[in-house]
């Protein structure tokens, strides 16, 4: 089954490349930050039983982990068959 491959930056210059090369299909996420600060993440893609990656530049963690994290929980309980991370740059990893 032909993979999905979701972005947390959307301007990522990974992104496309990456599709053409294992030739997976874009999947399209909404974002929006409320006023308090809290974030909002939509999927609008059916990933029951496909395999999904996730691409996530790890660069200032803080700001990503949380909805790296939401996602990957989300992609599972939706039935992703398989969920894989692509980060081109990994925190912590001395």
């Amino acid at each position: 089954m032909t993979p999905l491959l979701f972005s947390l930056d959307d301007a990522h210059p990974l992104c496309a490349p990456l599709c053409r090369g294992l030739n997976a299909d874009v999947g399209r996420l909404e974002r929006r930050r409320f006023p308090d600060g809290e974030s909002y993440l939509r999927i609008h893609a059916e990933v029951k039983d496909r395999p999904v990656l996730v691409l996530a530049d790890l660069s200032r963690p803080d700001d990503k982990f949380l909805p790296l994290s939401f996602l990957c929980d989300t992609l599972k309980e939706l039935g992703a068959s398989q969920i894989g991370l692509i980060a081109p740059y990994l925190c912590y990893m001395r």
